[in-house]
């Protein structure tokens, strides 16, 4: 994509603007080349969030914004670069905006970026070459043709669209673009490594019942919202047994206390049910809980379960350590007029969350006529004796 000098100056005059309020008002650009300003200034405001090393880039190219919604944060790609094995050439067969291959490639000699999208396919070939590049080839291609003339490789990765033709989501292997299970086997000729990243929303038993030789699992959250399902294919080695499942959460560019298991350690223990709450109370992050580690978690951190299916737990002495979020019990209130009472003028402002508990947290608010937001934390739930209760905590730090 061409773009005039003139059209460079004004993203670089007006990019921390109102871009509704530049289409609205005069401006010295008019008809197509206000829309590829505005698009070039949406970009750049949208990358200072998702990927901030990039919108430093002078007169970098930003696609249209479903590319750009659709790519990996520069957060998520370092993680995946962190975990990848090393080679000597890697090719990434949906290449996209290009950010998992840019991180991706500085862990081999050279790299191959695949994308079918033509515009697409030519915008990143430019900001490749702003971005100093050079270990890495381009190519406008098919995915599947391209693999079948190819010679072999170290690894490849694979970030199958997970969009219908209507714009819909997709979660199932088979329905994303490539599909991944057909390409299987010509996948196993092309590689060693295969890296794969799939919807958060997949459910793991089934993905490891429709695939092979799958080392490892990484479930990736931010800020705890699961992202990223990534699942690591070694071709070399013997069928393997079971993965091992590595649960992650990244914050403040760092990743978190994670937890990492067999699906089959889950299953042997069984958590220690809690009596009565203890000083402190614990939610598992995002990653821990789409994993499935309901019962070791506990087990790993000393802590007891509040009910089988509250997934929320607790203990006397603070774990430092525990995958999720901590907090500080204040108080607990019976959920009745009586306790409802003390629990208002207690509170005014709290953060509610609903855990294994009859209500919304919608209706419970308007219940108990709380404000949102403050320091304060309110967990309905239910113990393992059936009571209802709330708890009124601190989060810490």
């Amino acid at each position: 994509m061409v773009i005039s000098d003139k059209i460079w100056d004004f993203v670089q005059e007006h990019r921390n603007s109102d871009v509704m309020k530049l289409l609205l008002s005069r401006q010295t650009l008019v008809g197509d080349e206000l829309k590829v300003a505005v698009r070039q200034i949406e970009g750049y405001q949208y990358a200072l969030r998702k990927l901030p090393k990039w919108s430093k880039v002078e007169r970098l190219v930003y696609p249209i914004h479903i590319s750009l919604e659709q790519c990996s944060s520069e957060l998520t790609a370092q993680y995946k670069a962190s975990i990848i094995p090393e080679g000597k050439h890697l090719i990434d067969l949906t290449g996209g905006f290009g950010v998992d291959c840019f991180f991706l490639s500085q862990k081999f000699e050279s790299s191959t970026y695949v994308e079918q999208n033509t515009v697409l396919f030519e915008v990143v070939a430019n900001n490749y070459k702003l971005l100093e590049m050079v270990q890495t080839t381009c190519v406008n291609a098919d995915s599947a043709s391209f693999l079948k003339d190819t010679t072999p490789v170290d690894c490849i990765f694979i970030d199958p669209a997970r969009r219908g033709k209507g714009g819909g989501k997709l979660v199932s292997i088979a329905d994303c673009e490539p599909n991944v299970i057909d390409l299987m086997p010509l996948l196993k000729e092309k590689t060693r490594y295969l890296f794969v990243k799939l919807s958060p929303m997949l459910d793991i038993s089934k993905a490891l019942s429709e695939l092979t030789h799958v080392t490892d699992i990484h479930i990736v959250s931010v800020d705890n919202e699961c992202k990223e399902l990534l699942l690591l294919f070694d071709f070399k080695t013997k069928e393997v047994f079971e993965p091992i499942i590595h649960c992650v959460n990244l914050r403040n560019g760092e990743s978190q206390v994670g937890l990492s298991f067999y699906m089959s350690e889950e299953r042997s223990v069984n958590a220690l049910q809690a009596l009565e709450l203890g000083n402190y109370l614990y939610e598992p992050n995002a990653s821990v809980l789409k994993g499935g580690a309901f019962n070791l978690v506990a087990v790993k951190t000393e802590t007891k379960k509040l009910h089988v299916n509250s997934h929320l737990y607790t203990s006397e002495e603070l774990v430092a350590d525990f995958p999720g979020r901590s907090f500080r019990v204040v108080n607990t209130y019976q959920f009745d007029k009586k306790s409802i009472k003390k629990l208002k003028t207690a509170v005014q402002k709290a953060n509610i969350a609903i855990r294994n508990f009859p209500s919304t947290v919608d209706t419970l608010r308007k219940k108990l006529q709380l404000q949102d937001g403050g320091d304060n934390y309110l967990f309905a739930t239910t113990l393992s004796d059936g009571q209802k209760i709330l708890i009124h905590c601190h989060k810490i730090s």
